[in-house]
């Protein structure tokens, strides 16, 4: 408690004061040093002693309370141990513990709610790991007799369940002990069963090295296999946690007694002890509705569905890896509705990049349970290959995408007898995989030109009603604007036709919900112009992707943290390509002192890296090497796939080229990364077989476009 120290205990020293010293010595905020300098702190601490003399229960309660707030107080000042050490008799409340195994272990304090006749208040209690024989007591003498044999058994079950669940690191033994007076045998016990979950809790926390703050209050019996049952006086002990004041989550156990429907505090149920834990780790003032959501999510399949967009998905990520989402994916897979939902919901994530949670989603969902969907929701079904085969695309594994390719074709005509807009969405992202291989044709796969020409008829006929926006068309449209973009400035017209259309198609960005797409047309067209050397219409182009009105603009949105990593990839990009130097320069120095996607290993982050590094380059920044080096980094970070792996050829030839870059490390890169181009796409990486690697990292250097057209660079 801020402004306390340990002096205001000589005004509760005397006889009559005896209940409020022993409510000072028993509570955690009441830190005894204070502002206090060594020799103060000695003076106090000796006058204390003296007067409690006495009673030797308060003397060894006045010793109880500085150790417990040397092991649980980083603060402490340095005098403080060596005081410890010289005042206090550890043998007589901790024997065979020295003051070194002590002070060197993981400690926590956790509260407990005592509920004993009329009375009701928070006892806390101070749990350890310590080093040592496995075997040594879980507590000291003294406290297992102030405990009756259900509160015992209590800690005893609490750290056997907790062990079962984190492994007692070698040599370590758990210990805890209670902030009270150390009375005799049979005096006033702490009794009951219901320390149980909350010892479990600061077990496990000490087990898991986490460090979470106190919010939560817990309660509840434990089994040894982590089981938690019901406890009496649950409403007062409620009560209790409310009036404290320092409480933000309620655990109880969920076959107690009905709760309150409307509290400030978040009530949890639990029917285990991972339940509890879960909660424990995952609370934080506020997110009570989302933890609660997250709780029903395991359980019930609708409330899952429902709650994919709304909970952490690093919450389902952790039961996911504990094998906890089985049974509910089960049940998802055998409801059709359900199901659908599912699928809708990764197809969001997938529209707005959120890659990772896709791929949780996606990968929760094993064989049987697609087989299962298959039979009883096969138009969901083959939605999520297509999911399987975007995804795969984005990563740049061709491989896990034609996988998925030839899986879906197996479904696709009886797909296509119950919707059109599923098969051209499978169409369109399998024509995908052909640009992430370096196959770039300007004539289309027979299917997909049948396909075209059934959609193109059918927008005709609904542009005559007075709809002229279809969003599976324009996707269609804008990966065939991407097509003659890769094959190269002869094809810009045909290109930016197609672009055109899909912004047309898109709504023109009249329709909010397809404005973002309708925009990103831009962002192609951008690229193509700046292959062609069309640098005005590029910059036109990009001005309407950023919705800027010049360069000024852009880099306001910049410093406002308005554009995405799409945006800068684009900027980057046209300032690697140009020479406007004096805004490039601006956003150079800019993104040096911020680099807002340093971490992000998301296909284009390294494009912009590489390019940041052209920019660095022309300006003669030292720093240009640093942006190379992110790139190549990115290029062949372990979740990206061989599309983007063989980009690494584009920051290696620039490295090499300002003599950046060891021989070995270049040889050793270079023998990872050319057989994968020529394993991805023989024939269009046969120039890397052709030359030594240095003159074809030079040739890339010089005329990147060659191998890496288009968004590739």
């Amino acid at each position: 408690m801020k402004g306390f120290d340990i002096r205001i205990l000589e005004y509760f020293a005397s006889p009559d004061q005896k209940s409020l010293l022993i409510d000072y010595l028993t509570r955690p905020d009441f830190v005894p040093w204070g502002e206090l300098d060594a020799a103060c702190f000695e003076t106090t601490f000796g006058m204390l002693k003296r007067q409690l003399a006495p009673d030797r229960h308060l003397d060894r309660l006045l010793s109880l309370y500085l150790i417990t707030h040397l092991l649980d107080n980083a603060a402490a000042p340095i005098w403080a141990l060596p005081f410890a050490r010289r005042n206090i008799d550890l043998d007589t409340l901790f024997p065979s513990i020295s003051w070194d195994t002590l002070t060197s272990g993981q400690w926590t304090i956790f509260p407990a709610a005592m509920v004993k006749g009329d009375r009701t208040h928070l006892q806390y209690f101070m749990a350890g790991l310590l080093k040592g024989s496995p075997d040594h007591d879980l507590l000291p003498p003294w406290a297992r007799q102030m405990m009756d044999e259900a509160a015992l058994q209590a800690f005893l079950d609490a750290a056997e369940a907790a062990l079962s669940r984190h492994p007692n690191p070698p040599d370590s033994f758990p210990y805890v002990f209670p902030l009270a007076l150390p009375l005799p045998r049979n005096h006033e016990r702490l009794q009951g069963p219901s320390l149980g979950l909350p010892a479990a809790l600061a077990f496990m926390k000490l087990l898991s090295g986490r460090n979470i703050p106190n919010r939560q209050l817990a309660t509840g019996t434990i089994q040894k296999d982590g089981r938690v049952g019901k406890v009496d006086g649950l409403t007062r002990k409620l009560e209790l946690a409310k009036k404290d004041g320092r409480f933000s989550l309620f655990i109880y156990p969920e076959e107690s007694e009905s709760m309150p429907g409307e509290t400030e505090l978040t009530l949890f149920p639990v029917t285990d002890l991972d339940e509890a834990w879960r909660a424990v780790f995952r609370h934080a003032p506020g997110n009570g509705g989302e933890l609660l959501a997250f709780a029903r999510m395991i359980k019930d399949p609708a409330a899952f569905v429902a709650g994919m967009e709304r909970v952490d998905d690093a919450w389902v990520q952790y039961e996911a890896h504990r094998g906890r989402c089985t049974d509910v994916i089960r049940k998802i897979a055998a409801n059709p509705a359900l199901f659908a939902g599912y699928v809708e919901r990764i197809d969001r994530k997938l529209q707005v990049w959120a890659l990772d949670a896709a791929t949780l989603y996606l990968d929760l969902v094993q064989p049987e349970d697609l087989t299962l969907a298959g039979r009883h929701s096969p138009l969901s079904a083959f939605r999520l290959h297509t999911q399987r085969i975007a995804l795969s695309n984005h990563r740049g594994d061709v491989t896990a995408a034609r996988n998925w390719a030839e899986k879906a074709q197996k479904l696709y005509r009886p797909a296509l007898r119950g919707s059109l807009d599923l098969c051209a969405d499978f169409i369109n992202n399998r024509f995908v995989t052909r640009h992430n291989q370096y196959q770039f044709d300007p004539l289309f796969p027979e299917d997909l030109s049948r396909l075209l020409d059934t959609l193109e008829c059918r927008h005709e006929a609904v542009c005559r009603g007075g709809c002229p926006t279809d969003p599976v068309l324009a996707r269609l449209w804008g990966t065939i604007a991407q097509n003659f973009a890769f094959c190269g400035p002869d094809f810009l017209d045909a290109s930016t036709s197609y672009a055109r259309k899909a912004m047309a198609a898109f709504g023109g960005g009249a329709v909010p919900e397809f404005r973002p797409e309708s925009l990103r047309q831009q962002n192609y067209l951008t690229y193509a112009f700046l292959d062609a050397g069309e640098y005005s219409r590029a910059e036109a182009c990009l001005m309407a992707f950023t919705e800027a009105r010049d360069w000024r603009d852009i880099l306001e949105k910049c410093r406002a943290g308005r554009l995405n990593l799409w945006h800068h990839a684009a900027v980057a990009r046209f300032f690697a390509d140009t020479d406007e130097d004096g805004a490039s320069l601006e956003y150079l120095r800019w993104c040096a002192g911020n680099n807002p996607f340093f971490k992000n290993n998301d296909h284009p982050g390294q494009l912009w890296a590489c390019n940041m590094g052209r920019i660095a380059a022309r300006h003669r920044m030292p720093d240009a090497p640093r942006w190379f080096r992110q790139s190549l980094d990115l290029c062949l970070a372990k979740k990206n796939r061989p599309t983007i792996h063989v980009m690494a050829l584009l920051p290696l030839s620039e490295l090499r080229h300002l003599r950046a870059v060891d021989e070995s490390g270049l040889a050793e890169t270079l023998s990872e990364v050319i057989p994968s181009a020529v394993k991805l796409n023989a024939d269009h990486f046969r120039p890397l077989q052709n030359a030594d690697p240095e003159t074809s990292l030079e040739n890339i250097r010089q005329h990147p476009r060659r191998l890496f057209p288009f968004t590739y660079r």
